[in-house]
């Protein structure tokens, strides 16, 4: 489970990046955020396992869902990051990210991948 959320994270960076620098002249800001651990129900229909072993006890520890949102509304808001773009924030700053994410073929690989099973799901190909 962790490498998958790993994947998606990594994914959500890449392809953010990819999409800023295609829109670029548009007057279009793209960033993506990382909310936090945040005190969800994710997980919650679990009956036994290690996971809802180690939710249970950590929930406490939790951030609340308006204190998780806090850094998308700072995106969506803030006049300080209105010319910002293609960037990794968390707790409202920009970020550091694995190398990994900021490879250029490897966004570019993935936003084409995901042009086509778009286009293909929505009989467009």
């Amino acid at each position: 489970m962790v490498k998958a959320y790993s994947q998606s994270k990594l994914a959500n960076v890449l392809f953010t990046r990819e999409l800023a620098s295609r829109i670029a002249d548009k007057g279009i800001t793209v960033n993506c955020c990382h909310p936090g651990a945040v005190a969800t129900n994710i997980g919650i229909d679990r009956d036994t396992g290690f996971g809802k072993t180690i939710t249970g006890m950590l929930k406490p520890f939790f951030l609340t869902p308006a204190e998780g949102a806090r850094t998308a509304i700072f995106l969506a808001t803030d006049e300080s990051v209105k010319d910002v773009t293609g960037e990794y924030f968390y707790k409202c700053k920009i970020a550091k990210s694995s190398r990994k994410s900021k490879n250029r073929a490897l966004a570019k690989r993935l936003y084409e991948l995901s042009e086509e099973l778009v286009k293909k799901n929505l009989g467009l190909i």
